[in-house]
């Protein structure tokens, strides 16, 4: 019996892990039947890929086969999880309740017992014939069970790089199954929603396959075809109003029929898997995108992608979860002379006054510390993600005391003020300085001065951006464990530098007046090589042609990437002030306190009112800003600083 088959008489999908409870039908979601199926001894293929998009039923497909196991093809398997905290939480929001709903289950898995070999647990599952063991791919330990037939790694584009010294974790599970493949009866099975292009294992796998695609019939002209996204520039794929209601529809790619949602389920009847390379050696690989989910509707798609517009996170979030894509970071980078193109003008030390939207509301200055000096780099940051470079620079000189000349410049350079529209003179909010090279001096110059924080880079895609708290490095620079040290605050640089080349992809419409969100505003002062400098690296894989090992990581591609860093430490800075935080309302006080700040024309004994919480009367109207030449200001920054130097 073929796993599909087994499923479609046996299954019951339990209340808690489905809005569709009750007997298991494969007519529900058909493109998973021939995925099931190579799971089956009389299937020739030894692993199968599957990468995926959210909505297509992944982790029900996962319990069918796991149950086919149990039931009619008995054999030690492995499941690993991207870590064994989500391995725990499959196990009991998914996996138990499939073994209580369904009964030939039920009878065959063993009692749960706390202790003792004779029963489950959590993370095995006993049943006559075998067993299932559920790990983490973080457990080194876990990935070093006994021999295994079965092999099933879940959402695999979220496993670490490695596991300390001990290797690849996706590696270390395979090698599980060796003694089973001299007698050909290994099976593997590879799930994940992809991430990142360049870093994507699924997306890697599904390449090398044999690159199914599931293929419907159009309703109207019969004509087959994959539902793609297309776009505004593709006469095919989705389209929709601007504003609700979507009434999101689909458009044949062959002749331009309209297709409505509700015809989804017909369609999806009578489609097939079409493979672009089935030769020999290509092992069965299968992309499924949530268009084709009979879970969700295309309108809650649409939600999404409008949602994401302006905000290239986002945009990479909708690409991977909704389309079931990798997201390629590099594939439409702008070059060094397309930003120098579209530099803009305004006086220096001023903040320019938006187009539209309130402008910035927060200023960062962010830094990189070299043995010849301090480059540096201001930056204006939006409700919505859009950025300003104020100034950029560089500070010559020694910087191995906190008294060097360099650190002397940059303690001028911090108390910098910009007007801004209201007229108030402002200054960075957040310093932030790379502490990876002069560690001990950073540290100690910042202990000193408010609102300076040090900064080290951290690398891996699970290191937040901002952790909020200091710690000290867990290794030394040449790489020697340790435990006491300056303590910095670590920010995750992977992500932030994705972020900023996905926000220097965001353009405007040749036609249009208002700026999107995440657009990236450069003023005069900014050269080709400056760019060059922000464009500075790629993440890529690495060879090494002594060892064989593999690496990933950000690789520089010009000889200086200085603004780079400090543009990734500025984001770091943003995300530490609020930038992904803030309500809605909390960005309202903030454009509310500066217009106060300037029309009410407070002095330094009398602000009473310029406190850090918001004031009750915020639904009040905003004040017309006064121009900014009839009156001096002080800002909250200067305020503070004079209140610390006179004691």
């Amino acid at each position: 019996m073929k796993p599909s088959d087994w499923a479609e008489r046996h299954r019951v999908v339990a209340e808690e892990t489905s809005p569709h409870p009750g007997k298991w039908r494969n007519a529900r979601t058909p493109f998973l039947v021939e995925i099931m199926d190579t799971m089956a001894p009389s299937h020739w293929a030894r692993r199968t890929t599957v990468m995926k998009s959210v909505q297509v039923s992944g982790s029900e497909g996962l319990s069918n086969i796991l149950g086919w196991i149990i039931d009619s093809a008995p054999g030690p398997a492995l499941v690993v999880h991207p870590t064994i905290e989500a391995g725990r939480d499959w196990t009991s929001e998914k996996f138990e309740p499939t073994i209580e709903a369904t009964k030939r289950l039920k009878r065959k898995v063993s009692n749960v017992v706390i202790r003792g070999r004779d029963g489950s647990t959590l993370k095995r599952k006993r049943f006559p014939g075998g067993s299932i063991v559920v790990t983490g791919a973080n457990s080194g330990a876990g990935l070093r069970q006994k021999s295994v037939r079965y092999v099933f790694l879940d959402d695999m584009d979220e496993f670490p790089p490695k596991i300390g010294d001990q290797g690849d974790p996706v590696e270390m599970a395979r090698a599980r199954k060796t003694s089973f493949e001299k007698s050909g009866k290994d099976k593997e099975l590879d799930v994940s929603t992809p991430t990142i292009k360049s870093a994507s294992r699924i997306a890697r796998q599904y390449e090398a396959g044999t690159q199914g695609r599931w293929h419907v019939p159009c309703p109207h002209c019969g004509a087959e075809q994959v539902l793609k996204w297309g776009g505004k520039d593709q006469a095919f794929g989705i389209k929709f109003n601007p504003v609700p209601p979507y009434h999101a529809h689909y458009v044949c790619e062959a002749n331009g029929c309209i297709v409505q949602h509700w015809q989804l389920e017909g369609m999806n009847a009578q489609g097939r898997w079409v493979h672009a390379f089935p030769f020999p050696g290509r092992e069965p690989s299968y992309h499924l995108n949530s268009l084709i989910s009979p879970f969700t509707t295309w309108d809650h798609i649409v939600a999404k992608w409008i949602d994401a517009q302006g905000d290239p996170e986002k945009l990479k979030t909708f690409v991977n979860l909704q389309l079931g894509e990798p997201w390629d970071e590099a594939g439409d980078r702008p070059k060094a002379e397309e930003l120098l193109a579209r530099c803009e003008t305004w006086d220096a030390g001023t903040v320019p006054a938006p187009v539209s939207g309130s402008g910035v509301l927060l200023i960062t200055l962010s830094c990189d510390v070299q043995g010849d000096g301090i480059w540096y780099r201001f930056i204006g940051w939006g409700r919505d993600r859009q950025s300003w470079g104020l100034q950029h620079g560089f500070l010559d000189g020694e910087t191995g005391t906190e008294t060097g000349s360099a650190f002397q410049k940059l303690d001028a350079l911090r108390r910098k003020q910009f007007r801004d529209r209201w007229g108030n003179d402002r200054r960075a909010d957040a310093v932030g300085i790379d502490a990876n090279y002069q560690t001990e001096v950073v540290v100690n110059w910042c202990k000193s001065r408010l609102d300076c924080f040090p900064l080290r880079g951290e690398d891996g895609w699970r290191q937040p951006a901002w952790p909020g708290k200091a710690t000290p490095r867990t290794f030394s620079e040449r790489g020697k464990a340790r435990r006491k040290g300056p303590k910095t605050f670590p920010v995750g640089t992977w992500p932030l530098k994705t972020r900023h080349f996905g926000a220097l992809k965001v353009k405007k419409e040749a036609d249009a007046i208002v700026f999107p969100g995440s657009y990236c505003h450069f003023n005069q002062d900014w050269s080709e090589s400056d760019f060059k400098q922000l464009l500075s690296e790629i993440f890529a894989t690495q060879r090494n042609r002594k060892t064989g090992k593999v690496t990933q990581g950000w690789h520089q591609t010009e000889v200086d990437n200085h603004l780079l860093d400090c543009t990734v430490y500025g984001l770091a800075l943003a995300e530490k002030l609020g930038m992904s935080t803030k309500s809605p309302a909390e960005w309202e006080w903030l454009e509310r306190k500066w217009q106060r700040l300037a029309s009410e024309q407070r002095s330094l004994f009398d602000a009473p009112e310029l406190a850090d919480e918001p004031p009750d009367d915020s639904d009040s109207p905003a004040i017309e800003p006064v121009p900014n030449a009839v009156r001096p200001t002080v800002t909250t920054s200067v305020v503070m600083e004079e209140v610390i130097d006179l004691g």
